[in-house]
């Protein structure tokens, strides 16, 4: 007999074997596309999305599930590569600031174009409409459960 823990359990494992899958097709095409990997396209979405277009590096390295010192040398590699420019907080100079160069700008666009065709022929168009609309429902309910037990 299967009991809703199990059916729960299994949804979960279904949802990671679905990011982790994902995740691969996404860094092999960027790659192949744009030579960025799927954590850097990552750092230039939030760049992108964020206002001003940066971002303390500490609050960015987070974001990417990275401790400080994993965070402060993949950034250092981002920087040499042209893609990052660190600057230091005007009221604040502990505090640094991570913004997207020219070339960090001009490669995002061309890699978003890449991310968004993958997803939506590898994720969402295997979905009906109305069942994207139920997945979406149910991810952003657990999503909520999940940030307001935490804070």
């Amino acid at each position: 007999m299967t009991t809703d823990c199990s059916h729960g359990l299994n949804v979960w494992q279904l949802t990671r074997q679905v990011h982790r899958e994902l995740n691969h097709i996404l860094s092999r095409e960027l790659e192949q596309a744009t030579g960025l990997g799927l954590r850097q396209y990552e750092v230039l979405f939030y760049l992108h999305n964020a206002d001003n277009e940066s971002l303390r590096l500490a609050d960015l390295g987070e974001s990417l599930l990275l401790k400080p010192p994993a965070a402060t040398r993949f950034f250092d590699r981002m920087e040499q590569s042209g893609l990052i420019r660190r600057e230091r907080g005007p009221d604040d100079r502990r505090v640094v600031r991570i913004g997207p160069t020219t070339e960090g700008t001009r490669r995002f666009e061309a890699a978003q174009t890449v991310y968004n065709t993958e997803v939506n022929r590898r994720f969402s168009h295997n979905l009906t409409a109305a069942e994207r609309r139920v997945l979406n429902t149910a991810l952003d309910k657990v999503l909520g459960a999940l940030r307001e037990r935490d804070s």
